[in-house]
């Protein structure tokens, strides 16, 4: 059964712009390394960055549709971060989804899972971290 909380609080624009500079390490240490990904989350092409609200999604092997459900609650500067029970032997996501993800203006996609299409993704500079 999928549940989706509609009503999600954003944290004011200040503070969002207050972490952008700081390293994730450094927000993780801070925070007691509580609410921290895998250690095997990797960034899809050099230089990817990312800072912006989370939109928390949980989906499962094969399934990609709460991640395009995401992608229509989702508002301008959100992050996606997904996860997917570590299952990496099918992609969730790549550069179709990549577009419409920027083009509605997400500021970029965290997933606990696969993704194709490397160098489309990077081409079109939206920011991926997965495992």
């Amino acid at each position: 059964m999928h549940i989706i909380n509609w009503s999600i609080e954003r944290p004011p624009k200040a503070v969002i712009e207050g972490f952008r500079q700081i390293p994730s390490a450094i927000v993780s240490d801070s925070q007691g390394r509580q609410r921290s990904m895998n250690s095997a989350m990797k960034p899809l092409y050099s230089g990817a960055r990312v800072c912006g609200p989370a939109l928390t999604v949980k989906t499962y092997a094969h399934d990609n549709l709460m991640l395009h459900k995401a992608l229509q609650i989702a508002q301008p500067g959100d992050v996606l971060v997904c996860e997917a029970g570590r299952y990496t032997e099918g992609a969730l996501w790549g550069d179709l989804i990549s577009t419409s993800a920027q083009v509605k203006g997400i500021a970029g996609l965290v997933l606990e899972g696969a993704v194709r299409d490397r160098d489309d993704i990077a081409a079109l500079g939206f920011p991926v971290f997965c495992t």
